[in-house]
């Protein structure tokens, strides 16, 4: 700076430069200067990295980057202030990024293609890569599949390389169903029944498990669920991809809600929690379908195998609802809308590891519940699709795609979609690299079992 000086205050402004007010030298200061990042050359700084590489998004999508830079010496440090520009390799408008303070780095998909993404400060630059496609849902012909069911749990477990499934309310017709305990494997494209080797029994047949996977641990944990006749769950239990086996744990403290013991979700009731190494459960519903649950619990583990459910006791949370959580783009928990007391709901709440946090997005899907949602992390977003409603007091279902980034959600229209479908299964799988939508009702119909995946065409 032209002015040396200690204590002074500095704001990133709407177009990209910082401005340096105040603070004190030989005297109180009352100058003020800018730092304008094309000409801006922090003190060693010896390059730049652009995140995510490779990076992808759709038409119509949103990818957000982060410059990170290497000093020497020193530790890397993320850059707030950069001059980001995009290059598109095919010649026509491919994507557009953006310099705005308030949504810095945001890359926009216009067309199909490639574009080099770059951020500098001064003389220093990074870049990346990003590829614009389009979303589609691809029907998956498998020999063999569960059969007709809704409110599954499943979950990608990175053991196995597979999606796991467990139960569900398998349906006949419209008066008689089944409630079930088996497990399938979808791997390969094909669905295979899994007849696994357990410590004591499997888990009693349940509708409306959640399930999700945890790194800290490497295995699948499943929690709730209903029998849908005498009672709902609220046991543990755990998977192991690599020996095929379900194990009950027992925590000294399982999540429960005053007389009434367990609940279920219909869809995804947990999500993984990577800022704070944990699972985070929230809410669902009682057997008697009019009791709704607003607790928070995180699950964590500590080896070689101890586990311990913990009621979390934010001072702001979402109503009480049956909902559904997903990890966002930011490493945050996030839930959309689901069905509470005074029926279908349509806002976001992000978790931070402390408090839930209410978003105000520019747009928003529509009330809904029974939907469901999963991270695509090669789009970098969360992927919303289906869900069923109330549109002029008739009751809809939904085959709408939406996605949700830090703040923002986006409509997406893939080239087709599947039917539409309440309190189906879906999650991303590693290995097919897409999310995956398994069977579900249809609004005026019965139970499918069709399995979907939604891939991302350059």
């Amino acid at each position: 700076m032209s002015t040396a000086r200690f204590n002074q205050t500095a704001a990133l402004l709407d177009n990209g430069q910082v401005l340096v007010a105040g603070g004190d030298g030989a005297a109180a200061l009352g100058s003020a200067e800018l730092a304008t990042p094309s000409t801006f050359f922090p003190p060693y700084l010896a390059s730049i990295t652009v995140t995510p590489d490779p990076p992808s998004t759709t038409v119509g999508g949103t990818r957000r980057f982060i410059a990170t830079g290497t000093f020497s010496p020193g530790s890397p440090q993320q850059l707030a202030s950069v001059t980001w520009s995009e290059t598109d390799l095919s010649g026509t408008p491919v994507a557009q990024i953006t310099n705005d303070a308030s949504n810095h780095g945001a890359a926009f998909g216009l067309s199909t293609g490639t574009s080099t993404i770059q951020a500098c400060t001064g003389a220093v630059c990074g870049s990346t890569t990003l590829a614009v496609g389009i979303l589609n849902y691809g029907p998956l012909s498998a020999t063999s599949q569960p059969g007709p069911r809704c409110c599954v749990a499943m979950a990608y477990d990175p053991v196995s390389m597979s999606t796991l499934l467990f139960g569900g309310n398998q349906t006949f017709d419209n008066l008689n169903y089944a409630v079930q305990n088996d497990t399938w494997q979808l791997k390969g494209g094909q669905w295979t029944q899994l007849l696994p080797t357990t410590t004591g029994n499997p888990p009693p047949a349940r509708s409306g498990a959640a399930m999700v996977y945890y790194p800290a641990a490497n295995k699948v944990v499943l929690f709730g669920g209903s029998d849908l006749s005498t009672q709902d769950f609220n046991d543990t239990w755990v998977w192991d991809g690599s020996s095929s086996t379900w194990t009950q744990i027992f925590p000294a403290v399982s999540p429960s809600g005053a007389a009434l013991v367990g609940r279920r979700f219909d869809s995804q009731g947990m999500a993984y929690d990577p800022n704070t190494g944990t699972i985070v459960m929230f809410g669902g519903i009682a057997l008697n379908n009019t009791t709704f649950f607003n607790d928070t619990w995180v699950l964590s583990f500590s080896p070689p195998n101890s586990w311990t459910w913990t009621q979390m006791t934010p001072t702001s949370s979402p109503s009480a609802r049956r909902t559904v959580l997903a990890t966002d783009p930011a490493g945050n928990v996030m839930l959309f809308g689901g069905t509470g007391s005074t029926g279908n709901l349509g806002d976001t709440w992000v978790w931070n590891g402390a408090n839930w946090y209410q978003q105000s997005p520019a747009m928003s899907p529509s009330a809904r519940d029974l939907h469901n949602t999963a991270f695509d992390p090669d789009l970098g977003v969360v992927v919303l699709f289906g869900g069923t409603g109330i549109i002029n007091t008739a009751a809809v279902g939904f085959s709408d795609t939406w996605t949700w980034d830090v703040g923002t959600w986006t409509q997406v229209t893939p080239m087709q979609a599947p039917p539409q479908r309440y309190a189906f299964g879906m999650n991303y799988d590693g290995t097919l690299n897409a999310v995956v939508v398994f069977g579900g009702f249809t609004t005026g119909g019965g139970a499918i079992n069709d399995t979907w995946e939604l891939s991302h065409s350059p």
